[in-house]
């Protein structure tokens, strides 16, 4: 009896259990079918509520977009230190140039800006596209150097002594300084540092005659985490006037990424890629010979460094850096390679600064060692020195000492003296180059008793010297070597007007000039500028219009491969630029030889009859 009972329990069980889902599938039957019921309504009705919802999340997201940006455009967030500018100078001794100053000359390649430094003239192989190599004083292809972010720049490749400073991308700097020695010049450039929170772009797109075309782009990217990132491009392409010209092309890339994740520490990787395809220059007359030796190849550099600073204010305290940086070349002239890696300290105080440097390379230059110090007690006084010692191939070495002084006076008078002694290797590539003495002098004196008068003079007297030739141009074979030198330079700017101003400057030899770079050069500029604040009185508007006057005389700019000399003749080159601005847009147009002159900067390579560039560059926060 039990068991059965237990079974009809079981029974009972398993059919109430039964009659439990027979309700709920009925009750879930009911409710599908008041929904179907109910369907068509409830599709218009969701339909306009999502329409609804969208607009809102749309609009809510737009406007919000709006404000973030504006707020990341004025978050500054930490960046990795610029390296190699923190000495104390006294005056005349730098020139600083940043990024609005290059777009406002309209600086094309990096040649245009050091053809406006007083003292330099700009072995132009032409038009654009063509090698732009500056002689400094007379002093030859040696006499500018190149540093970027406080390490120096290795020619590499075929001409493994001078650098062309056409193929370095201009559009992908930020800053340029160039600091003055009697004799040569130091040209240090900075790699765009992005410091806010919202990215940053750039844009330019140039073309002209002759097919040529340029290309730019650059877009920067930081986080409040310390972590940054950079990527640029530059491309140019130029053909010319005539079959002989040829063609040349040059690309340049740049990518850069860093960690600063406080103020005291941060770490930093870059590579830079540039590649050069230029054609060779020919005679136009027969027998048909080389004028432009042609240049096929990629550079590549890889660098590595990484900083430790005192937790000082802005600008001043203590820095130390480590560097590596390793230097390829592949194309004509044949594989190349170098490394060098060292340390480099800086303090910089509020009236004195201190810089030692000491780098090592595995091939030509071996040992770089260099200690500067700067001392400004005074407003009205400031003093400078700098010692240099540096080891070669084949057991050579070099070393020298450079002395500096500036005193402000009043009504307007600046005083300021340069004094160079010591020895240096021209051509550290070659092992059979041997020493040069140097004893070097220069004075400059500038008086501005008002704000639109300012007046210059200088004196120079350089030592004997044996310069450098330039590899580029076949029919240059070599310069020779000059005796003492002594040059005379006049200078000003004149503002007769806020909007109109007209600068300058000329330099002459006193007795007979070296070779290598014409007597009685000249660079003269006539601008107007307005910003109609009538019109736009936010500032966002500038307009300019611009002509610049080079001029010089005749004589020798080199020998030629029989040693005899090669004349260049003087000639007058006028070139002109009309400039807007609206805020980071600008639109120019630039037009070189407005007087159709036949006569060259180098002779055999004229420059095309008025030939114009016309583009747009564009720099925004996004």
């Amino acid at each position: 009896m039990a068991e059965k009972r237990a079974t009809g329990n079981q029974a009972s069980g398993r059919w109430r259990l039964l009659a439990l889902v027979a309700v709920f599938v009925g009750l879930v039957g009911v409710q599908e079918g008041h929904a179907q019921v109910d369907t068509a309504r409830a599709r218009a009705d969701s339909a306009r509520a999502d329409s609804i919802r969208a607009a809102q999340a749309d609009s809510n997201n737009s406007y919000t977009l709006i404000v973030r940006g504006r707020e990341d455009a004025q978050t500054y967030v930490r960046t990795f230190p610029r390296g190699g500018s923190n000495a104390l100078l006294p005056p005349f001794a730098r020139i600083v140039i940043p990024r609005d100053s290059i777009d406002y000359m309209n600086a094309e390649t990096l040649g245009d800006v050091l053809a406006t430094v007083p003292g330099v003239y700009l072995w132009r192989g032409g038009w654009a596209g063509r090698p732009e190599l500056p002689n400094y004083a007379g002093r030859g292809a040696t006499s500018v150097e190149y540093v970027i972010d406080g390490l120096p720049w290795t020619p590499m490749g075929p001409d493994s002594l001078a650098v062309d400073p056409s193929q370095l991308p201009i559009g992908l700097l930020d800053r340029i300084e160039i600091e003055q020695y009697p004799g040569l010049l130091r040209v240090n450039l900075f790699y765009h540092q992005h410091d806010v929170l919202a990215p940053r772009t750039r844009i330019a797109v140039a073309r002209g005659n002759f097919e040529q075309a340029r290309y730019e782009g650059l877009i920067e990217k930081r986080w409040k985490s310390g972590v940054g990132f950079a990527l640029g491009i530059e491309y140019r392409l130029n053909d010319g006037p005539n079959d002989a010209y040829g063609e040349s092309q040059v690309s340049n890339a740049w990518v850069q990424t860093d960690w600063v994740p406080s103020e005291k520490f941060g770490v930093q990787l870059r590579w830079l890629r540039m590649a050069p395809d230029r054609s060779r220059v020919l005679t136009r007359e027969e027998p048909v010979d080389t004028l432009v030796r042609p240049l096929n190849g990629s550079r590549s550099d890889l660098s590595l460094r990484a900083f430790l600073k005192s937790s000082r204010e802005h600008g001043v305290g203590r820095r130390l850096d480590a560097v590596f940086d390793n230097v390829s070349w592949t194309g004509d002239g044949g594989e190349q390679s170098r490394w060098q890696t060292g340390l480099i300290f800086s303090s910089r105080q509020r009236t004195s600064s201190l810089g030692l440097t000491a780098l090592y390379g595995s091939r030509w230059t071996r040992l770089d060692t260099r200690a500067i110090a700067g001392w400004s007690p005074l407003s009205q006084v400031s003093a400078s020195l700098e010692g240099v010692y540096q080891t070669y191939e084949a057991d050579r070495s070099a070393k020298w000492l450079t002395a500096r002084a500036g005193l402000t006076l009043p009504y307007g008078l600046r005083v300021s003296g340069a004094w160079r002694q010591g020895n240096v290797i021209d051509q550290p590539a070659i092992p059979g180059d041997s020493n040069q003495d140097l004893a070097d002098r220069e004075a400059i004196a500038e008086w501005n008793p008002v704000r639109m008068v300012t007046a210059r003079a200088g004196f120079m007297r350089l030592s004997a010297f044996r310069p450098t030739g330039y590899w580029y141009y076949a029919q240059l074979d070599s310069i020779a070597p000059s005796g003492p030198t002594k040059w005379l330079s006049l200078g000003g700017r004149i503002a007769p007007r806020q909007w109109f101003t007209i600068s300058g400057w000329y330099q002459y030899p006193l007795g007979t000039g070296p070779e290598g770079t014409p007597p009685g050069y000249s660079f003269v500029q006539a601008a107007i500028q307005s910003k109609f604040l009538r019109t736009f009185p936010s500032g966002i508007f500038n307009l300019k219009l611009a002509t610049t006057m080079e001029s010089w005389g005749t004589g020798v700019l080199g020998r030629d491969n029989e040693g005899e000399p090669v004349t260049l003749k003087g000639a007058t080159i006028f070139r002109g630029l009309i400039q807007m601005q609206f805020s980071g847009l600008i639109l120019y147009w630039d037009r070189s030889n407005l007087l159709n002159a036949d006569l060259p900067y180098v002779p055999g390579l004229p420059m095309p009859r008025n030939v114009s560039t016309y583009g747009v560059r564009w720099v925004f926060l996004n």
